[in-house]
């Protein structure tokens, strides 16, 4: 059940943590040229496929696409929200994801 003192509560606590956020960045300028630290990678070359377009010299391999059928004869969800690779050695990786899916509900 949601509470109004809650919910004021967490407004609070939430603006309070981006009124501070935004001092941080503004005392430290270095921080507001983030996205410029990536530049020297060049432009961005339009992909064919039009799934992610990268820097030249740069490659992705899709490793699975929604609907398919993976190891343990279960479809490979969508909405993925979250993952991490771990080195097996001689070139593999175990590959774990996260996704908010219901059981039942597509996406």
């Amino acid at each position: 059940m949601h509470n109004p003192r809650n919910f004021l509560g967490r407004l609070t606590a939430g603006t309070t943590g981006f009124l501070g956020l935004q001092r941080f960045v503004q005392a430290n300028p270095n921080l507001q040229d983030y996205e410029n630290e990536f530049h020297h990678y060049g432009d961005l070359v339009p992909d064919p496929e039009k799934l992610v377009d990268l820097p030249k010299g740069f490659s992705y391999r899709v490793v699975s696409r929604k609907g398919e059928e993976i190891a343990d004869g279960l479809l490979e969800p969508g909405l993925h929200d979250g993952m991490a690779a771990y080195p097996l050695g001689q070139d593999r990786a175990l590959l774990i994801r996260n996704h908010e899916l219901s059981v039942g509900q597509e996406k």
